[in-house]
């Protein structure tokens, strides 16, 4: 019995078909011409001081935060007024964040100024935020 290597395939003598998937040209993506266009709210990963934000990625995955600080374009500091209190924020990576367009500017505002805000008024405004943006409980979390 004359049996054909595993490897031969019946219709190419042993080597693997090609095939051709487009050009450069094909996988190329429109760009729009000009800046983005800006608002109020923070876009994607522009972080505003007093934004609530909820972690995508790390062991605290759906937690959400205020943003207090923005560290540069890469990092800010975070606060729930829970586990992350105002006296030890979480520095944490902006890809790590998902921003919603809700800001506390009155928060922002006193923390701009050097003034200081009591943990537990953190703990409000974000309890409101994820009642009224996201649509969950401040114990429900945001799905992980």
């Amino acid at each position: 019995m004359n049996r054909k290597k595993d490897s031969m395939h019946p219709t190419t003598n042993g080597q693997m078909p090609t095939t051709k998937v487009g050009t450069q040209k094909d996988l190329q993506i429109p760009t729009t011409n000009g800046p983005r266009p800006t608002t109020k709210m923070a876009q994607d990963d522009n972080a505003v001081i007093g934004q609530l934000a909820v972690s995508k990625s790390g062991r605290d995955r759906g937690e959400p935060y205020l943003v207090l600080e923005i560290i540069d374009e890469a990092f800010v500091y975070l606060v729930n007024g829970d586990k992350r209190r105002i006296e030890n924020p979480k520095r944490k990576n902006i890809k790590h964040l998902r921003f919603y367009p809700a800001v506390a500017e009155h928060l922002a505002q006193q923390w701009e100024a050097g003034q200081q805000v009591g943990n537990v008024e953190v703990r409000r405004v974000i309890a409101g935020f994820m009642e009224t943006v996201v649509g969950k409980s401040p114990n429900e979390g945001v799905e992980k």
